[in-house]
């Protein structure tokens, strides 16, 4: 039997809306806790300054997370594992 590739629709997917996220790395400037976020997310908020991306509350201590341009997004279904600095 094929296992499905990761970018393969979920077998419940029921139309062309149910595509892969994208996911942005994000990091505290902070307590440094760092993971991914789903676009939805960013999509949401309004963007920094000088940024295609919003600065937005780090869950862990309250202060800015930041996304990590340096790390290039990932599309996905599901969150991926939190990045490794």
């Amino acid at each position: 039997m094929k296992q499905p590739l990761p970018s393969d629709p979920p077998p419940d997917s029921d139309g062309p809306w149910n595509c892969p996220s994208e996911w942005f790395s994000y990091r505290c400037r902070s307590c440094k806790y760092s993971t991914w976020v789903e676009d939805i997310i960013v999509d949401a908020f309004p963007h920094a300054r000088g940024s295609r991306f919003p600065i937005i509350e780090c869950p862990k201590c309250g202060n800015d997370f930041v996304c990590n341009t340096d790390l290039q997004p990932v599309s996905s279904y599901k969150q991926p594992d939190a990045p490794n600095f």
